[in-house]
């Protein structure tokens, strides 16, 4: 037996996590990773040594864009993909193709959004009762291709390898995280999604990042702000001088071989805007932030997939430097600013805490 994977960064998300829990069951199909012709085999090796331990081994990494990369996706038996494989050639009746996604949506995708690619797959996922007719709405499929399992990649907050901020702060004060979703894209074909105004970062002024400082020092906390992949602001230089707050391009977090969950796991709380990692994240039940300053022009450029479920992401409200600093009081006194059952019965219904992938494996007969 034969299995392909592919994901956006290589190597990452729902298919490492799947393909981890894969080689954990000792089962003897072959395993290759098709991966981008640009990215650093060395990485890939390096973390594969992270995640697959022992089992590093038995993956064969091959291009995709390559006559071998096609010939093992046309002669596997299970293709895992984050973001679509091989779309333009019609569905493969031997093969079972699993769309894992990278996240549930709260941004509209698919074909409910005005750029759409019609994706093939016999099943993909849904981890709560609130996300499943939207999934298979978006991606115009049956009700029965969607899977009820929890994130495969949320199996990392339970187990797997762990990260230190000390590496980046040289500190061991707790660590905010602040993931803001790219305004502009650099990748897969430029997007607008809301103006991305020289000089900010998710909507705020560098300048407004400096004065931060003051309160992180205050309440004795780091903030680390990691771009999205995506993000146009990779390519830029963005140095702040400010001990504890650091920005983490792209480049600096392939650097450190983790996966974007174990980061996760690692922090004190997060700060997030319009982006899934808030669904993953009240699985910790830590303190979870809410800085989206662009809202309205977010909301008009790309659009929400379901208000229900935009309106049910609460957290602490931040607008100003005022709010920072009461949402860091709020972190100290572990006020997470939501109700974490009421929340994961929302979005993680599904969830089997540390079990995902295993799950999804025995669902479509894999293991």
């Amino acid at each position: 037996m034969k299995l392909v994977f592919s994901s956006f960064p290589d190597l990452a998300d729902n298919a490492l996590v799947v393909l981890a829990a894969y080689l954990g069951t000792n089962h003897k199909g072959k395993c290759y990773y098709l991966y981008s012709n640009k990215t650093d085999l060395n990485d890939l090796q390096s973390k594969a040594q992270l995640y697959l331990g022992v089992h590093a081994t038995q993956v064969r990494f091959v291009k995709k864009k390559s006559l071998l990369g096609v010939y093992h996706y046309l002669t596997a038996q299970f293709a895992f993909e984050t973001h679509g494989m091989f779309e333009q050639l019609p569905k493969l009746p031997w093969q079972t193709k699993v769309n894992l996604w990278h996240g549930m949506p709260l941004k509209k995708i698919g074909y409910a959004s005005d750029e759409h690619t019609k994706l093939n797959m016999d099943y993909t996922l849904a981890t709560a009762p609130v996300f499943a007719p939207i999934i298979a709405n978006v991606f115009a499929i049956a009700d029965s291709k969607v899977l009820h399992i929890g994130e495969p990649r949320n199996d990392l907050f339970y187990h797997g390898p762990q990260f230190s901020f000390a590496n980046i702060f040289n500190n061991d004060w707790p660590t905010i995280v602040w993931l803001p979703t790219y305004r502009q894209s650099q990748t897969g074909g430029v997007h607008y999604d809301s103006p991305q105004t020289k000089g900010t970062i998710g909507g705020l002024k560098l300048a407004d990042l400096k004065q931060m400082q003051t309160s992180l020092s205050k309440h004795g906390f780091n903030l680390a702000i990691k771009l999205h992949p995506m993000d146009v602001l990779n390519k830029q230089p963005l140095k702040l001088n400010a001990p504890n707050i650091h920005i983490i391009n792209n480049q600096e977090f392939t650097s450190y071989h983790i996966e974007v969950n174990t980061f996760l796991k690692a922090s004190t709380a997060l700060i997030t805007d319009y982006s899934s990692v808030y669904f993953d994240y009240v699985l910790l039940q830590r303190p979870i932030g809410i800085l989206a300053l662009d809202q309205n022009a977010y909301q008009h450029n790309r659009g929400f997939v379901s208000e229900q479920v935009r309106t049910q992401m609460h957290g602490h409200q931040i607008n100003n430097i005022n709010d920072f600093s009461n949402f860091l009081t709020a972190v100290a006194q572990a006020e997470l600013g939501y109700d974490p059952q009421v929340a994961m019965q929302f979005f993680d219904k599904y969830d089997t805490h540390g079990h995902n992938s295993v799950t999804l494996l025995r669902q479509i007969g894999l293991i």
